[in-house]
Formats: structure tokens, sequence, C-alpha cells
């Protein structure tokens, strides 16, 4: 060491230089930017196939319920609320009555989050029958699938599909998927994964 605390350049003391550090700092941070992406982007895939499942599970739910209370039951889809979400409720149809009313009782509530995009089918003959803004479907006693707006069976399957929004349009999440869930005039309902 020379005097004044001054290093001398020709001493054997080793280490990393300034521009080391900036370069291992560096790749460390692109490392860590390329994985913040994969793992958002599993995360929003394994919300929208646990969202699918649970929907799925929801109808499965009601024609257990029917057959053990033997009242009808019906599932809500609710109408898309202000911040974008949509609730989903399965309520017991106690009056039997065949319509959605203050005496029926709710049995569960799950919620759609507002990333997520449920649509009905585009045709009108596949499509869930909309009451007062909501998707309603009603698994009687019988266990057949009742249209609320009409009283009456379905005579074929109804589609409602479900898909993360940043797969659709311009948005980047890969691969583009959605979830169909059909329900058939016996009440059965189906999940199908479709790649886009």
């Amino acid at each position: 060491m020379c005097e004044g605390g001054r290093q001398n350049p020709n001493s054997d003391v080793s280490g990393f230089t300034l521009i080391e550090v900036l370069v291992v700092v560096a790749i460390l941070g692109l490392i860590a930017a390329i994985l913040t992406v994969a793992v958002s982007n599993a995360i929003k895939r394994q919300r929208l196939d646990t969202a699918a499942q649970q929907l799925r599970s929801f109808m499965d739910r009601a024609y257990v319920s029917t057959t053990q209370t033997g009242n009808g039951m019906f599932v809500q889809i609710g109408a898309v609320r202000t911040d974008g979400s949509r609730s989903v409720r399965l309520v017991e149809d106690s009056n039997s009555n065949r319509t959605l009313d203050s005496t029926d009782q709710v049995l569960a509530t799950e919620t759609i989050t507002n990333d997520l995009v449920l649509s009905n089918s585009s045709t009108a003959a596949t499509a869930w029958p909309v009451v007062s803004g909501s998707l309603e479907m009603l698994c009687d006693s019988m266990g057949r699938a009742i249209d609320p707006t009409t009283g009456r069976q379905i005579t074929g399957d109804l589609t409602i599909s479900l898909t993360h929004r940043d797969m659709t349009g311009s948005g980047s999440l890969r691969p583009r998927l959605r979830y169909d869930i059909r329900l058939y005039p016996l009440w059965s309902p189906s999940l199908t994964e479709v790649r886009l």
C-alpha cells in the first residue's frame, strides 16, 4: 500500500470492475423480466382453466342439488358489473314456480373476474336465455334443462364460452383458447377446450 490509502497498481489483489458488475446485474435483470412474463402468462391461463372448471362444477352441482332436494335449481350468470366481473349463482327454486323470486334460496355464489370474457352463443338457437340481463337456466326436479323464459325444456344443446381477455383481439397471450360449456336437454353439462 502506498501512502494516503491508495493501492499500488503492481499488487496482486484481484476483484471485479464496475463494468463487470453492471453486466452481471443487467443479465440478471433480463432473466427476471423474462421469468416474470412467463409466470404471469401461466397464472392467466390457470385462472381461465380454473374458472371454466368451476362453472362446469356449478352446473353439475345444480343437478346433484335437484336430486337431493326435489326442487329445481337455477344457474344464473349475472349481467356484467361496473368493474367488468359477473356473479354466478346457484339458486334453489324453493316454491317450484320456475321463476327466480325473493322466496328462492341462494345456495352458492362465485365470481367470474373482469379479466375473463364470457360470451353467449352467437346463434340464437344455441344461446342461453337472457332474463333481465342475466343468463339463466333451470334444472327441474326431473333433471331437465328448462328455459325460464318459456317454461319449456330446451330442444338442443346451449353453449356459453369463456376465455381470457388477453386471448382475444390483439391480446398477446398464447396459445389462444376458449372453453365451451354446453348444456343438453337432459341436464348434462360438458366442458370442451378449443384452441383458436
